[in-house]
Parts: structure tokens; C-alpha cells; sequence
């Protein structure tokens, strides 16, 4: 009989962690020996992958579905990142935001192809992406909302575009953020 719970806490989690992880929308449905394999697999994966204990522990804490996935969806989605940015970047941009790995490859794609027709180009895409890869769990409609915030404070469209190239977090902003952050947007226009 598998201790699941024990394993998890061998490696290093909590009580709490566990309870959390355990309890997961997409975790909770398996039982504790597909569920411990899944967590030995992923944990074996993500050292290869050079990550640290406490960096596995971190990454499953804020996306514990990254168990869910197998070890050939994990796999692609790091040599797609790889292709694109280099095997560094990737795995820098995938620690940050492991709900990458929950993508398809081609709603990856379609996320920069949604950058480009808003009117960014592709190289200014890449570059933004690889600056913030969280930028791929945003909606066109979001980001097209986001732009439209920063037209009603005052700056164009061509300004907003500047902006969110030089600082692609800013498509995240709350409405609220993105006023309070004006002196230094209007300081990153003037640069560019």
C-alpha cells in the first residue's frame, strides 16, 4: 500500500501543501498509486530538467496539474519552447509559468498568431514572450481589452503597442495599476 502522503512529505512538502495538491480539481480523481506514480515520474522529469526540490515544489504548488499531464506532453512542450527560444530560455519561461504545460501546441501557435494580428510582429512576439511567457495564458479578447484601457487613459494605439513590446507585463496590469504606473509608461515611451 502505497503512503502517498508520506512521499510527498519525504520530499519536502507540507501537511498543508499536500492537502492542497491532494485536493486539486484535476489530482483528487486519482487514487494514491496512480497519483504516486505520476508524482515520482513528473518529480524524475523535472530534475532532469536541472530543477531543484524546492523548484518542483514550487512549480506543483502553484499548478498542481502539472500531474495530469504525461511525461511526452511535458516532454513536447519544453523541445517546442526549445525550438523557439533555446533549451535555457525554455526552461527558464517553463519553471516560471507551468501552466504552459497544460497547452496544446497549437493553441501555443495561435497565441502568437492572436499578438500579430493585433499588431505586434513576430519578432516583437518572440521577444515578448520570451520577457514574459505568462503572456501565452492571456486571451486575445483580454489583451485587446487591456489595449483598449490604456487608449481611454490617453495614449494611442502605436504608444500602447511601444509600451506593452518594451513591457509585455503590462497587458496584465489592473486597470487600476496601469494609471498609478503612468509616469513610468510615459518615460518608456519617450524612449523608444
Amino acid at each position: 500500500m502505497v503512503d502517498l502522503k508520506q512521499e510527498f512529505l519525504d520530499f519536502g512538502y507540507t501537511e498543508d501543501d499536500y492537502n492542497k495538491i491532494r485536493n486539486a480539481k484535476m489530482v483528487a480523481p486519482y487514487d494514491d498509486e496512480s497519483l504516486s506514480l505520476k508524482f515520482h515520474e513528473a518529480n524524475a522529469f523535472f530534475k532532469r530538467l536541472g530543477l531543484s526540490k524546492k523548484k518542483i515544489i514550487n512549480l506543483v504548488k502553484n499548478n498542481p496539474n502539472v500531474y495530469e499531464y504525461s511525461i511526452d506532453n511535458l516532454t513536447s512542450k519544453v523541445n517546442y519552447f526549445s525550438e523557439l527560444y533555446g533549451k535555457d530560455d525554455a526552461l527558464r519561461m517553463l519553471r516560471g509559468c507551468a501552466q504552459l504545460f497544460g497547452y496544446s501546441i497549437d493553441t501555443l501557435k495561435s497565441k502568437v498568431d492572436d499578438l500579430v494580428d493585433i499588431g505586434y510582429s513576430k519578432d516583437d512576439v518572440m521577444k515578448m514572450t520570451k520577457q514574459f511567457a505568462s503572456i501565452y495564458t492571456l486571451t486575445k479578447d483580454k489583451i485587446n481589452k487591456q489595449i483598449e484601457t490604456f487608449i481611454k487613459l490617453g495614449f494611442s494605439k502605436e504608444d500602447t503597442l511601444k509600451i506593452t513590446k518594451t513591457c509585455p507585463q503590462a497587458l496584465s496590469f489592473k486597470p487600476k495599476n496601469i494609471n498609478l504606473k503612468k509616469f513610468q509608461i510615459d518615460d518608456v515611451v519617450k524612449l523608444k
